[in-house]
């Protein structure tokens, strides 16, 4: 079994400028939706919950 098998998705051009706009120099595309999903899962957390965070870590690069 492969490790790290990647897929592809479509994106507008105009989605694509705002990812690199947003995104580190030199992160890549994977680390930076990673951290948006986090961020996401989060936000969500707190707002069903009323509290929490997330204290993961993670293995992608996080924007400071």
């Amino acid at each position: 079994m492969r490790k790290n098998v990647r897929s592809s998705i479509g994106l507008r051009k105009s989605t694509k400028a705002r990812l690199d706009r947003s995104r580190a120099p030199g992160q890549c595309y994977d680390g930076f939706l990673c951290q948006l999903v986090d961020m996401w899962d989060e936000v969500h957390q707190k707002n069903n919950s009323g509290h929490g965070s997330s204290s993961k870590e993670t293995d992608y690069p996080l924007i400071a």
